[in-house]
């Protein structure tokens, strides 16, 4: 196991809709595995949907049954790249469509310090595949961090370098993503969206549709669930799945936004 993780603390959050099972999770979380910093807790499928949009957590404990809707539900609101998910559940018959969420683990109570443990395990074995992954991307794209935060790009004609705090937003054109810039410009690169947002989406970049990563700091004061409107006048699509986590999103950090 990579040593890092001896140093890095894990954010975690739980959504459990019966209170025994949910302080029991976090007394034992807190007990047993220091690595893990428990952000919130939630015992509702809206109040949990709330908490991940504040806290961005890595790691989710989600009960498949919630009083308010499913944990599937749930996810379904929510871009469940930036988190990895742990279902819980009485039983058994939910862990097939926990496998078509990516389920890092399913754990049925009472929680057992082995079960625990390997859960957790693994959430540290995928972190260090996907930090392999993004090391690959980085035979192209990489993000030096600095004060100004640096995107480094390779292309053909050699390192493009683009300040992150510059981009408004970025739209798909097939295997090619176009960036677009606060001073006008566009950069077209040979690079999928999906690599882009593996990238940003820790850097305020929020995917609203399946063509669009949005700089969430260029938001204007509205927007509807069929458009963003940025400072600089583009309207950005937002798709119907993406409208609720994007309003969450907005109102947890400005209450004066227009909603239509």
């Amino acid at each position: 196991m990579n040593n890092q993780f001896a140093f890095n603390k894990i954010s975690c959050v739980i959504i459990e809709g019966h209170t025994l099972l949910l302080k029991t999770l976090a007394q034992k979380l807190s007990k047993d595995f220091p690595e893990i910093d428990l952000k919130g807790m939630a015992n509702s499928g809206l109040s949990g949907f709330k908490k991940i949009i504040k806290y961005k957590p890595q790691l989710v404990f989600l009960n498949t049954e919630l009083p308010d809707m499913t944990g599937f539900e749930m996810l379904n609101k929510l871009n469940r790249t930036e988190f990895e998910t742990i279902f819980i559940s009485s039983s058994s018959i939910h862990a097939i469509q926990a496998i078509r969420y990516n389920a890092l683990d399913f754990l049925i109570p009472p929680f057992e310090f082995q079960e625990l443990n390997s859960a957790i395990n693994r959430f540290k074995e995928r972190c260090q595949e996907n930090m392999s992954t993004k090391a690959e991307l980085g035979s192209g794209m990489k993000i030096e961090q600095n004060t100004l935060d640096i995107l480094s790009l390779r292309t053909q004609k050699g390192i493009v370098n683009l300040r992150i705090r510059d981009i408004l937003f970025l739209k798909a054109e097939n295997n090619y993503t176009s960036v677009y810039l606060s001073s006008g410009k566009k950069e077209l690169f040979s690079k999928t969206i999906k690599d882009f947002e593996n990238l940003l989406s820790d850097k305020g970049f929020f995917r609203c549709h399946k063509s669009y990563l949005v700089n969430l700091k260029f938001r204007d004061s509205k927007f509807s669930n069929r458009y963003f409107q940025l400072s600089s006048g583009d309207q950005i699509p937002v798709s119907r799945r993406k409208y609720p986590s994007l309003k969450v999103w907005v109102m947890s950090n400005n209450e004066n936004e227009c909603y239509y």
